[in-house]
């Protein structure tokens, strides 16, 4: 590459900002393909030449950088230079950052083509981020090793004669084989053999329906709730959530949530048991996308083998599955209280929850997660919106497609190779950047939902001086009395519960993570509280 004049001048000392145009993208060009700029990120200093290192950018501006960087022509890395850049670093304080990323593209490109010194040195461990792929636990359908299309058939011939009447209950070990393998002619996590039969953007242009008549769907099938997961065909669902109506539910509709995966339906078997019916997301004109493909197929088998083998009342109740027809579906008991976001927010007018409805359902939710972390299972979406309420407000855990597996009780674990940070950026973890799992993460996720409960606010809120509800309150509340931010819609709080609550919060959401409590250790207390009322 070319060296101009204005580069010859560049040295240890220039500020970044005055980099030439052509050096900053030349370096965005090295950072945003992959989204590299994220390992890049966390190793900006918040005080350049200070001894003790603290990141410089939150989970929140990092998600920031991330929303700019995928407008059109935006580009995260040339955000982070230009902020960074007002701190009045310098080119020594970027090489060193590259360096400590271990980007050594990014860190060779300045010392050899800008300031025309050596490459950079490297460094010998080897604990570099791709070290630890593997460092996490994996049951056995997890295993990165196994060759899905290597399975022995003798393995679930067993099974291959499963009925496809409505809801056959299949044993537990048939889950793994339903989730890997093919049962009759289909398989859920598809083999390259196989793909064509079962992927998200199938061959099949219809929803099957064309068959249904009137009569057909004044036969409803009915549905019964089990211990175990049940296979339920395509068309039964399509017959309890009227051919899946697309309109909401208000409108006439069966639709009761939407997100990235899908839609949720409303289905509504002959005897009456509602239930709530996942379909992933799929657009019928799209041209194949085959990771899209394996990411939506990678949830759909984290979420179905998951909620099978733990059940536990504050989980969401989960039925079965559907992958027979023209979108792979997952049924759930219906919860007729909706999300605690829609509670909390009074969305369609309904009353507000109480302040002692709000310290049991407090309890209830830190119930699942450490069930969950118990079985070394690390959620990492834990919100308000993930909170379901049954009909008598107790709360279960849901939307498990992000589940993964971290070592138990300290709640440490190493670095994890992805490429995706998960998670909700108001409910995220300083460390979640840095690709860091443990039960952690959980913990701080769950003391923002307990400031939720608490004030009422919203997590994000653009028009607070700080948008994020965590940011808010530790700007602006006593570390001791919450009093001033209470919700009052939720009646007259008992001061004494309310503050006990926070404290338990301010304990959850320690920016270091050495500092911050596991839920498991904060549930004695939210129990007492409980008993208090």
């Amino acid at each position: 590459m070319p060296i101009n004049s204005r580069e010859e001048k560049i040295d240890y000392d220039t500020y970044i900002r005055n980099l030439p145009f052509s050096t900053q993208r030349y370096l965005c060009s090295l950072l945003d393909p992959d989204q590299l700029w994220k390992k890049f990120v966390i190793h900006v200093p918040k005080k350049v030449d200070s001894p003790n290192f603290q990141e410089r950018y939150s989970s929140m501006q990092v998600k920031l950088f991330e929303e700019r960087g995928n407008k059109n022509n935006g580009s995260s890395t040339k955000c982070i230079i230009d902020d960074w850049g007002t701190q009045n670093s310098r080119v020594k304080h970027l090489l060193k950052a590259l360096t400590e990323a271990e980007l050594y593209a990014a860190a060779d490109y300045l010392s050899v083509k800008i300031l025309r010194q050596d490459p950079v040195q490297r460094k010998t461990s080897a604990t570099s981020f791709s070290s630890h792929s593997d460092s996490l636990p994996y049951p056995p359908s997890f295993s990165p090793t196994q060759n899905i299309d290597s399975v022995d058939e003798k393995k679930f011939n067993k099974d291959k004669d499963i009925s496809e009447l409505t809801g056959q209950s299949l044993p537990q070990s048939s889950v793994d084989d339903v989730v890997y393998h093919r049962i009759q002619s289909y398989d859920v996590y598809p083999s390259n053999d196989a793909m064509a039969g079962l992927s998200l953007n199938s061959t099949i242009k219809h929803k099957n329906t064309d068959n249904y008549t009137k009569e057909n769907k004044d036969n409803l099938p009915v549905i019964q709730p089990q211990t175990k997961t049940q296979e339920f065909s395509y068309k039964a669902l399509c017959l309890i959530t009227n051919d899946f109506d697309g309109r909401n539910l208000e409108e006439g509709g069966r639709v009761i949530g939407s997100g990235g995966f899908g839609k949720v339906y409303l289905g509504l078997p002959a005897n009456d048991y509602k239930v709530a019916i996942k379909a992933l997301k799929f657009e019928e004109d799209a041209k194949p996308d085959a990771q899209y493909e394996a990411m939506m197929t990678k949830q759909f088998q984290t979420e179905l083998e998951t909620l099978s083998e733990y059940r536990h009342e504050n989980i969401v109740p989960f039925l079965g599955f559907s992958v027979d027809g023209y979108q792979k579906c997952l049924v759930y008991q219906y919860m007729p209280n909706g999300s605690l976001e829609d509670r909390l927010y009074c969305l369609h007018n309904t009353d507000p929850l109480l302040w002692q409805q709000r310290v049991k359902i407090s309890h209830g939710t830190a119930e699942g997660i450490v069930y969950l972390n118990t079985n070394k299972l690390v959620h990492r979406d834990i919100k308000s919106a993930n909170i379901l309420l049954d009909e008598n407000f107790s709360p279960k855990v849901g939307d498990f497609a992000t589940v993964r597996l971290a070592p138990s009780g300290t709640g440490f674990s190493s670095a994890v190779s992805t490429k995706l940070v998960i998670g909700t950026s108001a409910y995220m973890a300083p460390e979640a950047p840095r690709f860091d799992i443990s039960a952690k993460l959980d913990s701080f996720a769950f003391g923002v939902v307990l400031l939720e409960l608490l004030t009422g606010l919203p997590p994000l809120d653009e028009q607070r001086s700080e948008c994020d509800l965590l940011s808010y309150i530790l700007e602006n509340c006593d570390d001791t009395d919450i009093t001033k931010y209470l919700d009052m819609k939720a009646g007259s709080w008992d001061i004494d519960i309310a503050n006990s609550m926070y404290e338990v919060s301010r304990q959850c959401y320690e920016n270091k993570k050495k500092d911050r409590v596991l839920v498991s250790e904060i549930l004695p207390v939210l129990q007492k509280l409980v008993n208090k009322i």
